[in-house]
């Protein structure tokens, strides 16, 4: 379970695009669905934004990690249920790639 103590920690780190993406990553790998990592990490987002020290990086790194989780994103950047979680009905949600290794921002 994601706590916003995990997630204020991994947007004021150094690197908050792969603190972010490492707990993205092991919700998953214990068999969430990308919607329900969603739905973890969506009711921060007023708390998140208000952290003191919040960086740019680290706000950005956090509204992009809402983005691949939603699919508002380059699809190369989107997460993706394991096959643990897909839908045996094979529903479009099961058919994104891959999640990105997010330790760097994009360059502008």
């Amino acid at each position: 379970m994601i706590t916003l103590e995990a997630v204020r920690a991994a947007v004021l780190s150094d690197v908050p695009w792969s603190r972010l993406d490492d707990l993205v990553r092991g919700e998953l790998a214990a068999g969430r669905r990308v919607k329900d990592v969603f739905d973890a990490f969506h009711p921060f987002t007023d708390a998140v934004l208000d952290t003191p020290g919040l960086t740019p990086d680290g706000e950005d790194a956090f509204g992009d990690t809402l983005d691949a989780l939603t699919g508002n994103c380059h699809s190369d950047h989107c997460y993706a249920d394991t096959p643990a979680t897909q839908p045996a009905n094979g529903s479009a949600a099961s058919h994104q790639p891959e999640g990105r290794d997010l330790g760097t921002p994009p360059r502008v």
